[in-house]
């Protein structure tokens, strides 16, 4: 199963994103971002500094990863194929390899 966190970076009380980290380097976390449905929905470069806290467990997370299982089992999780971009990043030079794909 795949790790979602709520992701907060200051702001409204209620305002957050849904996504799942998919690297750190250094001073960098890159989340592959999740929409209300549980769809695929944008890759997020942020500073750790910037993020204020992280949930892994809420209602409205279990909420999402119903919503995404059963798109996945319909193949409509990715609808951008932004998994596919995510191979192409090196763990090795995850923020620049990022950088290249814009």
């Amino acid at each position: 199963m795949e790790k979602l966190y709520e992701i907060y970076t200051g702001g409204a009380e209620d305002s957050f994103e849904v996504g799942k980290l998919l690297f750190e380097e250094n001073d960098w976390q890159l989340y592959l971002t999740l929409d209300e449905l549980g769809r695929d929905d944008s890759l997020l470069l942020i500073r750790k500094s910037a993020v204020m806290r992280l949930l892994d467990q809420s209602n409205y997370l279990a909420e999402i990863r119903r919503r995404r299982d059963l798109l996945a089992q319909k193949g409509l999780a990715d609808p951008f194929k932004l998994e596919d971009k995510v191979t192409l990043i090196k763990p090795d030079k995850s923020v620049e390899s990022f950088m290249d794909l814009l």
